[in-house]
């Protein structure tokens, strides 16, 4: 989570529900999962489309 800190004061604040806690902490454990192994989009490979795409429109 790119601002753990903002979440727990939110949490807080807004009284997240512990089912909305436990999704956001799922979602970040597969992004972080999916990151680590390099797996699309973190491989790199849509970087690459996009830059094919913008050569295709020259």
């Amino acid at each position: 989570m790119v601002d753990e800190e903002e979440f727990e004061s939110n949490r807080i604040r807004y009284h997240y529900s512990e089912q909305i806690i436990s999704h956001v902490e799922e979602a970040v454990d597969k992004v972080m999962t999916r990151i680590r192994d390099q797996q699309f989009p973190f491989d790199g490979s849509l970087e690459e489309r996009i830059i094919d795409l913008a050569n295709s429109k020259k």
